[in-house]
Formats: structure tokens, C-alpha cells, sequence
């Protein structure tokens, strides 16, 4: 018996250990069990069974920079203590020359990754998202750059006046690698898919709370999604990567 299987002796994880040794593939059952199991280093355990199959015993990582050129928002956030609304103490937005030089400050060759987020900004322009892609796209052309969570991305798209799909096009052209919710497996592809994002990043009514929802609310996901829809996306991932 291989160690792993000994560490799922009598465990209710024991059938999925058995498939996981085998290499075999796991059923939407197995990913509801998984989901479910408090066994939480048993799941670690299955996971990194997998990564040193594929990998051996080798971590990889990158190396960012995170860029926060405003910290103004319209939206009142209730986990958020960072944004400011205009006119507040401690608000500011960053000129396009402001961002890259604060992105410059400290800089070393070992950086890999620029990770940028804000806020909903009340009154900058759609041009200035895309100008901001540019200018560090420039000043750093082998740097990643991860820009903008879905909601920001949403609310740039209603500041645009543009469809999402649009918006992320002009974003990517302009130098925007990818989002910062996209999956890393797929980096050219938004986790959140199209017919799910209102869930996410819509207005509407806080059904736990009973008070409208700001369209860029960010809600925590296991309250807004189910279980299995969570593990549909998850093997849709699997199935457009294969």
C-alpha cells in the first residue's frame, strides 16, 4: 500500500485517494466530496500528490509589484477600510506619470508581475485605464501586468459606455495581460464566465442584507454561488484545456 493510501486509511476520501493514486480521473462527485470534506490537509495531501506527479517537488512562483493608482471609490464596501470617497482625507489618484514612476521606485530586475487595483473612480476617463496600460507597458515591456479585478473591469466597461467584451479587448490591446481574477491555468480566459458575471459585479438586492447592492459590490463568492456550480466551472476548465 503506497503511503498515500495509507494516509486515507478509513478515511471517506479513501475511494478518491484510490482514483488520485491511480491517475485516474475524478468524477463531479468526487470534486462535491471534496468541496465538502473538513479533511483539509487530506485534500492538500491529493492535491500535491498531482503537482509533484506532473512537477516533481518544485514550487513556482513570480515576483510582483502591486500598483494602487487610486484609492477613490463610489462604492461603500463594507470589508473595504482603504477607499476614500473625492474630497476626503487620505484620497488621491495617481497622474499616468505619478503610477510609473511609483512603479519604478524600488525596482529590481527579479520582478516579474505588476498587479494593479483601485477603486470605482467617480470621474476618470475610459482613456486613462488605456493610457495607463500603455505608459507602464512601455517603461517595463517584459513585465506582466495584471489589471483590474471583474468588478473594476465592469465599471470600467459602464464608464466606457462599452460592452465587457469590448472593454477587455481595448484592455489587452493597450498591454493588459490578464485580470486579477483570471485563473492562472488559462490566462487569456476570465474565470468568471459572461453569464455569471451580473451575479457578481450587477446591482440588485442584497437578499441576506434586504438593501440595494452597488453594481460594484464585490460579493463573497460561496454565498452567491451554489456548490455545484462552482464545480461546473471547474470541469468546464478542465474540458477546454484538454
Amino acid at each position: 500500500m503506497s503511503a498515500l493510501l495509507e494516509r486515507f486509511a478509513g478515511s471517506p476520501l479513501r475511494p478518491i485517494a484510490e482514483k488520485v493514486a491511480e491517475g485516474r480521473r475524478l468524477s463531479f462527485e468526487d470534486g462535491v466530496a471534496l468541496f465538502r470534506s473538513l479533511d483539509v490537509l487530506g485534500v492538500g495531501a491529493l492535491a500535491n500528490h498531482v503537482r509533484e506527479a506532473k512537477h516533481g517537488n518544485t514550487a513556482y512562483y513570480n515576483v510582483n509589484r502591486y500598483l494602487n493608482p487610486t484609492n477613490l471609490c463610489w462604492v461603500d464596501c463594507a470589508l473595504c477600510a482603504w477607499a476614500r470617497k473625492p474630497g476626503v482625507d487620505g484620497g488621491y489618484t495617481m497622474s499616468i506619470e505619478e503610477a510609473v514612476a511609483e512603479s519604478a521606485a524600488g525596482w529590481h530586475d527579479g520582478i516579474t508581475e505588476l498587479h494593479i487595483v483601485g477603486g470605482l473612480h467617480p470621474s476618470l476617463p475610459y482613456s486613462w485605464y488605456l493610457d495607463l496600460l500603455r505608459a507602464l507597458k512601455a517603461r517595463f515591456p517584459g513585465v506582466h501586468l495584471k489589471a483590474w479585478t471583474m468588478v473594476e473591469i465592469d465599471w470600467i466597461a459602464r464608464v466606457a459606455k462599452q460592452d465587457v467584451a469590448t472593454v477587455i479587448r481595448d484592455l489587452r490591446e493597450a498591454g493588459q495581460e490578464r485580470d486579477a481574477h483570471e485563473d492562472d491555468r488559462h490566462p487569456r480566459r476570465p474565470r468568471l464566465q459572461n453569464d455569471n458575471a451580473e451575479r457578481f459585479v450587477g446591482g440588485g438586492q442584497d437578499e441576506d442584507l434586504g438593501r440595494p447592492v452597488g453594481a460594484g459590490q464585490q460579493r463573497i463568492v460561496g454565498r452567491q454561488a451554489e456548490l455545484r456550480e462552482q464545480i461546473d466551472a471547474i470541469v468546464a476548465d478542465l474540458e477546454a484545456s484538454e
